[in-house]
């Protein structure tokens, strides 16, 4: 939710630093779920998308392209509920275009990840598989955009001040959303998560509505 009260660019840099140390910690604690070879064909899709994000983040007015693809992530988890066609999620191709596709939400716009959760979920992955290959999909993704955002000059003083502080809040949030998912059959998760993406998505799309409006800065 961090992205909602920022300025955007500063938003999506913070998630994407921040966000590594976690998904570090995820795939230590998950690692026995962990399918490295079915998904590092995805990551890979995704660090090819890192350099078009981080032009698009250096040069763009990204609400419009915001509200589209929060639009689109709203009408594919509605649809999780009536069944995502095999053909979008059964492929083979349909995992590193997905990664590809994420790689350059993520790294311009801050949004997008749902559209990989999605896509575990249609797959019927179960919760801990789905969390250890998303965590293993982000950091690689982050690692690479990381360096991306140094070299574009996306990392001021005032911007890393604000990493070091968010980060110990950040630490505190994930080990209480462990001792949750310790508590959580698959049914609970599958619903918790649909809902979180709901919700964020919608309000995603209704602050940039209001933003073209001109009645939010």
């Amino acid at each position: 939710m961090t992205i909602l009260f920022l300025e955007p660019e500063t938003a999506v840099v913070l998630i994407n630093t921040v966000s590594l140390a976690i998904f570090a910690l995820v795939i230590f604690q998950e690692r026995p779920h962990l399918d490295a070879r079915r998904m590092v064909p995805v990551g890979i899709a995704g660090i090819l998308g890192v350099p078009v994000g981080v032009l698009v983040l250096d040069a763009a007015d990204a609400s419009v392209l915001r509200i589209g693809i929060t639009a689109l992530i709203i009408a594919l988890t509605v649809s999780l509920r009536f069944g995502i066609p095999a053909a979008l999620t059964g492929s083979r191709v349909s995992g590193p275009v997905a990664g590809f596709t994420v790689g350059v939400l993520i790294t311009a716009l801050g949004v997008g990840g749902p559209l990989m959760v999605v896509l575990m979920l249609a797959r019927e992955w179960p919760r801990r598989v789905v969390r250890v290959s998303l965590a293993f999909y982000f950091v690689l993704l982050q690692s690479a955009a990381i360096p991306g955002y140094a070299i574009a000059g996306l990392y001021p003083r005032e911007r890393i001040e604000l990493i070091l502080i968010v980060v110990t809040p950040v630490l505190v949030g994930f080990g209480l959303a462990t001792l949750l998912l310790r508590r959580m059959d698959e049914r609970r998760f599958r619903r918790a998560v649909v809902t979180v993406i709901m919700l964020t998505n919608v309000f995603v799309l209704g602050r940039e509505v209001l933003h073209l409006q001109g009645v939010i800065s």
